[in-house]
């Protein structure tokens, strides 16, 4: 995850193209700014929520990054939202990775 300064398709093809290989799959919802990935070497997949939370053609979906930004909302103070998105989301990622790596100490 990767905090953007606005959602217009210049700036989340900035970060996409440095972070997401050509050729990969990308599924979002029909936000118009996603529209140019296909022209852009990559594999778009679409699920529009006012017909269904699941593509039914391809089995697409956002669920999982839905819940995922849900619960790194849950641990931003709404005064707070905007102005250190950052640092709550640097957390939420320190507070995932110590849970995996707690848990796979455990493991024989």
């Amino acid at each position: 995850m990767k905090v953007v300064a606005d959602r217009t398709t210049d700036s989340l093809l900035s970060v996409i193209n440095e972070y997401i290989l050509p050729g990969s799959i990308i599924i979002s919802d029909c936000w118009k700014s996603y529209d140019c990935l296909s022209n852009e070497g990559f594999v778009h997949l679409k699920v529009n929520h006012s017909v269904s939370f699941k593509n039914p053609d391809t089995g697409a979906h956002t669920n999982t990054i839905e819940g995922t930004w849900g619960a790194v909302k849950l641990g931003i103070p709404a005064s707070k939202a905007k102005c250190q998105l950052d640092y709550y989301l640097a957390e939420y990622v320190w507070w995932k990775k110590i849970s995996t790596c707690a848990a796979n100490s455990w493991r024989s």
